[in-house]
């Protein structure tokens, strides 16, 4: 809602935000007291959401409305992330200091997480925008600010909700519908349609085209003709009127750099580009075809696994085994990198020929084999940095999970892994499986101590407890690829 904002001045650390009412009637300003009074003691009550979302934590009293809330003092705005300057020189210098993509894909999995224990809540945000969504400077966490908007999944509404630029295509045709009657000569209130389509799909919608903007610096629906065109024209992108700037039929091109390295998957996967694709081509007029925002979450959680680091300048790039892969900044050709590759089975039939199959690289999954045992996941390991293990790397789940193993290359040349489990809660136990003999295990019995071992002579047994589908055993395969 519009209002504005102004810091305390005995208490800094908390903003109070006044809402504009004058366009208000007394029935109005009264159901917004009650909404936000709502707001105080629904959301703010939830441990999980009040930690991810800047709700009331008082209302201002008297004539003026409006509420108090915590200030987000060590955070920046969404926006400062996809705000660059014209010049190219200048770009170039921007992009060096502020372009880290590792940083920009935590963003983007912590927004669809948090989006979908939103959903998963019962409720709808409704207007997404960079402008109310603030990230930690230094840790990986996000601030919704501006929550005054947010409804029950189940509301109707009277009146359209968003930001320009990020409203999803059916809002804007409800928006059209509004107008049409509202001009009509004929016009009668009480025919006024309720627009009934903020939903979940038009949450995602929005939160799609920020984190596009996120990893391309670019709007989903404006091209070079827009950029070139008239304020009719580029109106008119913002509204989702014109073809995805990445469509097949190349209607609305883009020349834009960071677009065409999301194309050629230099810093996203493939599978975070279809998603994108699934959104903005196949979703556009259907929000039912539109990925959730767990689709999306999962994805760039993925992603972050396939992060490597240049050799000649440092960045971070995607890596994709069994394809060339291209530093996106200096176009430095990588050298080969080990992957662990993480194989779950869930039943116990014929393990040591499982075992020995997975150590053969032969075929895991057939339609007439009696057990199931597919891969998971890859992580790139880079020398002597930490990766963590996370339940969702053996399982497709919702469930998120502190980190219960962590695996770094202590030296590329010998192929030397180091290994530590930190929860055993979840990992009671651990082998590692001899290659030259798959029947011959080595338990790692001290698991919280580091266990160093090498990735040529054997492949990791991690026994899985807390799984939602019972008991469950994986297999890691090192290699170099």
């Amino acid at each position: 809602m519009e209002g504005s904002v102004f810091v305390s001045k005995d208490r800094p650390e908390f903003v109070i935000k006044l809402i504009n009412t004058a366009h208000m009637g007394n029935r109005a300003k009264l159901e917004l007291r009650e909404h936000l009074m709502w707001l105080k003691n629904t959301i703010g009550a939830n441990n999980d959401l009040k930690n991810k979302l800047a709700v009331p934590k008082a209302l201002v009293e008297g004539d003026d409305i409006g509420y108090i809330m915590y200030r987000a003092t060590e955070h920046d705005s969404l926006k400062s992330y996809i705000t660059f300057p014209s010049d190219i020189q200048q770009f170039e210098q921007w992009y060096k200091l502020n372009y880290k993509l590792k940083k920009r894909l935590q963003i983007a999995s912590y927004l669809f997480n948090s989006l979908e224990l939103i959903h998963i809540s019962g409720l709808l945000f409704t207007d997404l925008s960079p402008n109310n969504i603030m990230v930690h400077k230094n840790k990986n966490n996000l601030v919704f600010i501006d929550t005054d908007n947010m409804r029950r999944k189940r509301d109707s509404y009277l009146s359209v909700v968003g930001t320009d630029g990020y409203m999803a295509p059916e809002i804007y045709i409800g928006l059209n519908e509004m107008n049409k009657k509202i001009n009509s000569v004929e016009f009668d209130k009480s025919e006024l349609p309720k627009s009934g389509r903020l939903s979940i799909e038009s949450d995602v919608f929005s939160a799609a085209v920020i984190v596009f903007q996120l990893l391309t610096l670019q709007h989903p629906f404006i091209g070079d003709a827009v950029e070139d065109g008239t304020a009719e024209d580029e109106t008119a992108a913002l509204r989702c009127e014109t073809d995805y700037i990445l469509h097949k039929n190349k209607s609305n091109i883009s020349s834009t750099p960071f677009v065409q390295l999301f194309d050629k998957c230099q810093i996203v996967t493939p599978k975070i580009r279809d998603l994108f694709y699934r959104t903005f081509v196949d979703g556009k007029n259907n929000p039912y075809l539109r990925p959730t925002a767990i689709e999306f979450a999962e994805a760039f959680d993925e992603a972050q696994d396939l992060l490597a680091s240049c050799e000649k300048c440092g960045s971070d790039f995607m890596y994709l085994p069994e394809t060339e892969n291209l530093c996106w900044d200096c176009e430095n050709r990588t050298e080969r990198r080990v992957v662990l590759q993480i194989f779950t089975g869930y039943e116990e039939a014929d393990r040591e020929k499982l075992i020995a199959d997975i150590l053969r690289d032969n075929p895991l999954c057939g339609t007439n084999q009696r057990y199931r045992f597919v891969e998971a996941c890859s992580v790139i390991l880079e020398e002597n940095k930490d990766k963590y293990l996370y339940l969702r790397h053996f399982e497709k789940t919702t469930k998120r999970s502190h980190p219960f193993a962590k695996i770094a290359l202590v030296d590329t040349i010998s192929g030397t892994i180091r290994l530590q489990v930190v929860d055993t809660s979840i990992i009671p136990a651990c082998y590692l499986i001899d290659r030259r003999s798959p029947q011959t295990r080595k338990r790692i019995d001290d698991l919280r101590r580091a266990n160093e071992f090498s990735m040529e002579q054997f492949a990791i047994l991690f026994d899985v407890v807390q799984s939602r589908v019972g008991k469950i055993e994986t297999i890691g395969m090192l290699s170099r690829k």
